[in-house]
């Protein structure tokens, strides 16, 4: 049984939105090959864009104990546990994430909707400023916003909603060859 060529269809299936096809090759793997990181990183991605979110961290947790150590396998293993609404432990693999890639725009910002998730604003605020000197994306204008405006800060609030107007117009209004 030819493993790289069964994750490759899975791969190809998975683009191809074949949910179910790419599932089938990566059981195939995991079933015969207990230890086959990536078979088990890839299901694990692809139970997480399911929404099969235990599916995903036991994957996942599979993948990192047979040897993976990649800044995405702990962003969404982070992002699965957030998902099941288990924010303190989403913040160790968030951390553990931006160790391995320190300019992890998402991993900050999902850290910072974590550390709001419970009420911790000042850590969440500066996840937030990280997360938007690495990319403006608006959102995280909205998310800080947000968090500006529950410590009681309303111009800083308002500043962070007025940016995130703006950089909604900037990104709305770019051409085609720009994105």
């Amino acid at each position: 049984m030819n493993h790289d060529y069964l994750l490759e269809q899975g791969t190809r299936f998975l683009e191809n939105n074949e949910y179910v096809k790419a599932l089938n090759c990566y059981d195939i793997v995991t079933n015969s090959d207990p230890y086959n990181t990536e078979a088990f990183y890839l299901r694990g991605l692809l139970n997480f864009k399911l929404g099969r979110y235990k599916g995903a961290l036991h994957d996942l947790n599979k993948a990192i104990e047979t040897g993976m150590s990649l800044a995405n396998i702990f962003f969404f293993r982070a992002m699965a546990y957030r998902r099941l609404n288990m924010p303190e432990i989403s913040i160790r693999d968030f951390n553990k994430a931006i160790s391995l890639s320190e300019n992890h725009a998402d991993a900050f910002c999902n850290r910072g909707l974590a550390y709001y998730s419970i009420l911790n604003d000042d850590r969440a605020i500066d996840d937030f400023t990280k997360a938007l000197s690495l990319r403006k994306d608006p959102k995280v204008f909205f998310y800080r916003g947000l968090a500006y405006a529950r410590k009681g800060l309303p111009d800083k609030a308002v500043a962070d909603f007025s940016d995130e107007y703006l950089a909604n117009l900037e990104h709305n209004t770019q051409r085609p060859e720009e994105e």
